[in-house]
């Protein structure tokens, strides 16, 4: 009886049609991120040889075990290749000040680079030193999530990385990659 009468009290009532009340609390520390800025290039989906100018890019921090957007000031300009190095190099930086005390890190590592791409590699392909499924699943998330928001406009980005035998796979920022990364699911659409 007790805990019907506790029950009855908490403010909670049933309704008929769903409610969005928002997302569920959290004790995060970490900001949502604000809106990402577009490149100036017509089409990075499918030109990505052209240049590109990204102000305020956009890069993915690990925050309580999930990937998460902020700001870096700054431009970002040159080529697709270019543009994709410097990025990379803003996730090997120790996040600035305001981020730690936020809660942000990162887990991408100090001797990642950028690769000149193989023959036969896809137009736009991203070629690491490391192989992307080697990467710890957060630092895979960082890399992915950063550079389809800031190159591909949300879309796909092709990976590789390490031997020359490596295949070279497309990658998505989705939900599952950005708060349960190493799930399997990511890297799944062959090129």
């Amino acid at each position: 009886m007790a805990g019907v009468v506790l029950a009855s009290g908490c403010g909670i009532r049933a309704t008929r049609v769903p409610v969005d009340a928002g997302p569920a609390p959290s004790r995060s520390r970490c900001l949502e991120p604000e809106k990402s800025p577009s490149p100036s290039a017509s089409s990075p989906a499918t030109r990505p040889e052209d240049d590109f100018q990204v102000h305020d890019a956009e890069v993915f921090l690990v925050c309580n075990g999930q990937v998460a957007g902020v700001q870096r000031e700054g431009s970002f300009q040159g080529d697709y290749r270019t543009v994709a190095g410097l990025l990379l190099e803003q996730l090997k930086l120790t996040p600035n000040g305001s981020e730690a005390d936020l809660g942000y890190s990162t887990k991408v590592p100090a001797d990642l680079e950028l690769l000149s791409a193989r023959e036969g590699d896809p137009v736009g392909t991203v070629r690491l030193n490391h192989r992307p499924d080697r990467l710890r699943p957060l630092a895979l998330g960082q890399i992915v999530c950063t550079l389809s928001r800031n190159l591909w406009r949300d879309g796909a980005v092709p990976l590789a990385g390490g031997t020359a035998d490596s295949p070279v796979l497309r990658y998505t920022c989705d939900t599952q990659i950005r708060t349960e990364p190493g799930t399997g699911t990511e890297g799944d659409i062959p090129l």
